[in-house]
């Protein structure tokens, strides 16, 4: 290293872990969208006006974007402390604390972590032991299994001084890679690690580089590198915020890269939207020029190597690289046939190798720690990290970078933590809109090249997208086929006129007015434009169709053949969400609006034309319309079940359900011939056997027991369904003129038969016939007894013997339910559940 590299290194570290106490702001675009700037501003205000010798210092983000603005606090000799959602009303006891070790351990009370060391892979800063009470940043949630390797420097050093990045071990790769490596050497060095293009074809890094160097070799001239940084994907910002905290190692990494493959001239691609990444790789080339690194005879040698940066306009398509070469070349951006690649004629007719600028970001520490290090992280097929940005229907958002091999599951329910007990997470989509939609049962699925493809999916530049049950994925794939179709170039046909067929089928299936032919066909264009577009990115652009197609076809199904939208997101499909929600699809909006305009036999009505158990139901309900109520938004959800069963009981005690009664049975329609039955007396029974009756079939129900009701009558307790609520409402049934024939077990296949041959139809409405077991050893040993199977001798007034003491396992309605009648029966009752308390239903917390 030259004396005057050596000056700005030693200038580096005496900032980062000098005497001189700092505290740093994570200063990227989440942060400054958070209030970061304003935090600084007030830092740098109340260090000046105290006098305080501390720094107020500008960092890149830390990757932990749902906590911005993140700060850290340093005093020599102990653990950086870090804190998150800081708010510039902070400055004043932050300013404090930098000026003596009581306030900062004052403050240390506060913090969200602390970091005692940190690795930059090419360098160790040790910072200091204290606060036994609080974890490293390692032992966070969001960080743990995590391996900072791209992201090592990310919110640690200020991105527009290259003598922290030098402090760092920044630019060690490029000088041992010019001053004790051959090219041909590098390029062996690259192929040990085993790098792929992290841009998402995932191609042998050290294959596109040999290709380009026996062509830059066999044609003497001008040959090119280009970093392509067009970030287009909706949701993908890893290669900005890699630019925006830590330009340097990108351009270190291109500088080793055209001394390997003998490029001249180096071109960084990034858009316009892009303004702080811009801004700082500008600056970070001035410096770089300034210390030698760039320009003319780099390092006193006789290597001479330069970068410019053009920006594009964001076209989606110029991520493809032949349509980014046309871009830079001035021309529009579309794609190219290939052969020939652009390896062998791309830039200006020379050759050019194009890497991501994730590719690029690996190669200093690939040359510095040498190839068999950054092998030793991921797996043998995938070696390496990669950087991936999860957003939408997580509590931790932000960036996450994770060893090759890893799973989804680790990062989704891990790091990000996953939703919480109110919402279910219902798949993500991998790579942007060239990716595919994986359903959450396929999480444990390792996230690799190959392993991804066998989804249907891509990994991409690294955008993970979370979904729950609040996303229509007939929708997601309507978005995403939408944004392709707006951004093709138009040069082909099949992805020009394909893309814009499958966009007009899929508006046609969120309207309700599509067919199950036109899935078909929707299936057969997608895999026509898959086969024969001319881009990648055409190539590419079916995989949310197909992905959504095959992991959530009945989404598709019942938007065409229930003219339903489950998630509540095709307008033209659900009337509200609760009501898209509810397995009854009852008008929850008109009962309600009914009920406030005190028209209380109306509402009734309403409720029982489409659930003939109203104040049964109404005591026992799961409702799923409250997991989707708006006002639990502001509040908490409106609790349906208090409302049908104030209906109920107000109009059965004051007898003003007869008229109403009497209304359906005059609304019925004339006998239709047709004979059904149907077998079990439960709600699924008893409800089919409502609508059928109205519609003027003859109904008759068979079942084993002695009276109707199923479930409701044997499985839940009297003390929360009154068995007399449930008699008068199957009442109303019986009115209808449903015959019941009771103590009637369908044993025998001739038993069958004869219902059969009796009957134009016969219904099967018998619930489950016995309870799924636990799966967990000794659930058969004498004395456990299933829930089911308790609580219906509890019906039947048998008293099971029970003992004195009870462990119930599970936390579910008939795990309550059992628990309450043994407490009943007097026995002292533990409950067992096997989950976290806040998974529990909040209405059963107040037992515990």
């Amino acid at each position: 290293m030259s004396a005057d590299l050596g000056a700005l290194r030693k200038a580096g570290l005496m900032r980062l872990s000098g005497q001189t106490p700092w505290v740093s702001v994570g200063i990227g675009t989440c942060g400054k969208g958070n209030g970061a700037d304003e935090v600084l501003a007030a830092l740098e205000t109340t260090l000046k006006n105290g006098k305080s010798e501390a720094l107020a210092r500008r960092v890149g983000c830390f990757g932990f974007c749902a906590a911005e603005p993140l700060v850290m606090a340093y005093r020599p000799g102990k653990p950086l402390l870090l804190f998150t959602d800081v708010k510039a009303s902070k400055a004043p006891a932050l300013a404090k604390a930098l000026g003596d070790n009581e306030a900062f351990a004052k403050m240390a009370k506060i913090a969200e972590a602390k970091i005692e060391v940190w690795d930059f892979r090419t360098q160790k800063i040790t910072y200091g032991e204290d606060f036994a009470y609080l974890p490293t940043w390692k032992e966070l949630a969001f960080f743990k299994g995590q391996e900072k390797l791209v992201l090592r420097d990310a919110g640690m050093i200020d991105p527009e001084s290259i003598e922290e990045y030098l402090a760092v071990g920044g630019y060690s790769g490029l000088i041992k890679a010019i001053t004790t490596m051959t090219p041909d050497s590098l390029i062996e060095e690259v192929k040990k690690s085993g790098l792929r293009g992290r841009g998402g074809a995932g191609f042998p890094t050290w294959k596109k580089w040999r290709i380009m160097r026996d062509n830059a070799l066999a044609s003497p001239g001008e040959s090119y590198i280009v970093c392509n940084a067009d970030e287009g994907d909706p949701g993908a910002y890893m290669n900005r915020n890699e630019i925006e905290s830590d330009p340097h190692m990108l351009i270190e990494g291109m500088i080793i890269g055209a001394y390997a493959m003998g490029a001249s001239h180096g071109i960084v691609y990034v858009r316009a939207e892009y303004p702080l990444a811009v801004e700082r790789l500008e600056k970070a080339l001035a410096q770089a020029k300034k210390a030698g690194l760039l320009g003319k005879q780099i390092l006193e040698t006789r290597f001479n190597f330069d970068i410019e940066i053009v920006t594009g306009a964001g076209a989606f398509v110029c991520g493809e690289e032949t349509a980014l070469i046309a871009s830079i070349e001035g021309k529009a951006g579309r794609p190219s046939p290939r052969p020939p690649f652009p390896a062998q004629k791309g830039l200006y007719g020379r050759p050019t190798s194009i890497n991501n600028v994730e590719t690029w970001c690996n190669i200093p520490l690939i040359v510095a720690r040498g190839g068999e290090y950054f092998s030793s992280f991921g797996t043998p097929p995938s070696p390496g990290t990669k950087v991936f940005s999860f957003v939408g229907k997580v509590r931790n958002t932000g960036l996450v970078e994770l060893p090759m091999g890893s799973t989804l599951e680790s990062a989704v329910y891990g790091m990000c933590e996953g939703m919480g007990p109110k919402k279910k997470i219902k798949g993500l989509q991998s790579g942007g809109p060239s990716g595919g939609c994986i359903p959450s049962s396929l999480f444990k699925t390792p996230i690799d090249y190959e392993h991804l493809a066998e989804l249907g999916a891509i990994m991409g530049s690294g955008g993970m997208v979370v979904m729950d049950q609040d996303n229509c994925m007939v929708d997601v794939a309507r978005y995403f086929i939408g944004f392709t179709a707006n951004e093709s170039c138009g040069k082909c046909t099949p992805c020009r006129e394909g893309t814009s067929q499958m966009l007009n089928i899929l508006h046609g299936v969120a309207d309700g007015e599509a067919s199950e032919q036109d899935l078909k066909t929707l299936e057969s264009l997608a895999l026509s434009i898959k086969d024969s577009s001319l881009c990648g990115l055409g190539q590419t652009t079916a995989n949310p169709v197909l992905t959504t197609l095959k992991y959530f076809k009945d989404e598709y199904i019942q938007h065409i053949k229930a003219k339903r939208c489950p998630a509540g997101v095709c307008e033209n499909l659900y009337v509200a969400l609760c009501e898209s929600s509810c397995p009854l699809h009852m008008n929850i909006p008109g009962y309600l609006q009914l009920l406030k305009e005190n028209r209380i036999e109306d509402a009734f009505e309403l409720t029982l034309r489409e659930n003939p158990l109203p104040g049964s139901l109404g005591r026992i309900c799961h409702f799923h319309c409250r997991m989707r109520c708006r006002r639990d938004m502001l509040d908490e959800s409106v609790s349906q079940g208090e409302i049908h069963r104030y209906l109920a009981d107000s109009m059965y005690k004051m007898g003003r359900e007869k008229s109403i009664y009497n209304k359906l049975i005059k609304e019925k329609l004339p006998a239709s011939g047709k004979k059904i039955a149907i077998v079990g007396a439960g709600p699924a029974g008893l409800s089919a056997a409502f609508w059928l009756c109205r519609l003027g079939h003859e109904i008759t129900i068979y079942d084993g027991s002695t009276e109707a009701g199923g479930i409701l009558r044997w499985g839940i307790p009297a003390y929360r369904l009154p068995k007399d609520m449930l008699k008068k409402e199957i009442t109303l049934i019986q009115k209808l003129g449903v015959k019941f024939v009771f103590n009637t077990p369908m044993e025998s296949k001739e038993q069958w038969q004869r219902l059969i041959d009796a009957n134009d139809a016969v219904i099967v409405a018998v619930g489950a016939g016995h309870e799924t077991g636990l799966g967990i050893p000794g659930e058969s040993l004498s004395g456990v007894m299933p829930a089911g199977e308790f609580l219906k001798a509890v019906s039947e007034n048998q008293k099971p013997k029970v003992g004195s003491e009870v462990v119930v396992v599970g936390g579910g309605n008939s795990a309550i339910d059992a628990a309450r009648s043994a407490l009943r029966l007097g026995a002292s009752v533990k409950i067992v559940y096997r989950r976290a308390r806040a998974h529990w239903r909040k209405e059963y917390r107040f037992f515990a």
